[in-house]
Order: C-alpha cells, then structure tokens, then sequence
C-alpha cells in the first residue's frame, strides 16, 4: 500500500493499540466467527471458543506490542494457523509420552494398526497372533493408552511430570 493508501483496518488496529475497550471487542465480534471456524474445522473438535478467544487475544497483545498489523487479516490467520500447529505438537507430544509408559506388546500392536496401517491379518500373522489374541491385546492397549494418557492430563502436569 502506498502512503496514500491505508487498510480499512487500520483505525480499528489504532483502537487496539491504544487499548480501547470497545476496539479490542469490535475486533472480537468481527473476527469470532470465522477463527471458531477455521479452530473447528483444524482441531476436529465443535467447542472452540476458548481457542478462538485465545488466538484473538494473541493478536491484540501482539498490535499492542508494536507488530505490523497493516494487514490484519493475514496477521489474523498467520496466527491462527501458528496455533493449529501448536496444539497438534501438543498432541504429539502427549502420544509420544504416553507410548513411552505403555507395555511394549501393547505399543507394539497399536503402532502396527494405526501408524503403520497395517491390516489386522498382518499383524496376527508377523506378532504370531490368533484374530481373538489380536482383538483382545488391541482393546487392552487402546484401553491403557487412554487410561495414560488422563491421567497425564489431569490439570497441573506436563507430559515429563505425569
């Protein structure tokens, strides 16, 4: 944009800046929906307002801080996407802590199936498995790694802690 060309969102983005109230809540009302539906659309899950709100006051923190929001809207999604990929590292990193503690038989057959994709015919077969030996260690692991991963959830604790 040149001098004489400024973003139509720049005297909301001036409001920020100087921490006006109604500015920061224009701001929210105008950008509320389509955040929650990218978060949804991203994260798989239908309650994403405190994840919407999050990212929004992401960004009003960082207009008050002196980021260049000339372009808003891209500064929008920008950050939108940077937490995306935060909460699916999150998730990550849970998994991987919550392998870590399972029994190694258990780790192994969820691995095969879901990160490896085998059939279950491959992995009775290579783990020297009946279909019903199979079936049975399966529920069990998916039953630890759940039981694992709450209680590495429980409020207070990171993964390393649990």
């Amino acid at each position: 944009m040149n001098a004489k060309q400024q973003s139509p969102w720049m005297p909301l983005v001036n409001g920020i800046k100087a921490n006006n109230p109604a500015a920061v809540r224009k701001f929210h009302i105008l950008m509320a929906g389509a955040v929650r539906d990218y978060l949804a659309s991203r994260l798989n899950r239908n309650n994403v307002e405190r994840d919407a709100d999050a990212v929004l006051d992401k960004v009003c923190r960082s207009i008050r801080e002196g980021a260049n929001a000339e372009l808003l809207m891209v500064y929008v999604w920008q950050t939108a996407r940077a937490y995306v990929e935060g909460e699916a590292s999150s998730a990550a990193e849970v998994a991987l802590h919550v392998f870590a503690r399972m029994r190694a038989r258990q780790r192994e057959v969820l691995k095969r199936r879901y990160l490896d994709t085998q059939t279950p015919a491959q992995i009775c077969g290579e783990m020297h498995l009946t279909a019903r030996q199979y079936d049975a260690l399966r529920d069990k692991a998916k039953a630890s790694f759940a039981k694992i991963g709450r209680a590495m959830l429980k409020p207070g604790l990171t993964p390393a802690q649990a």
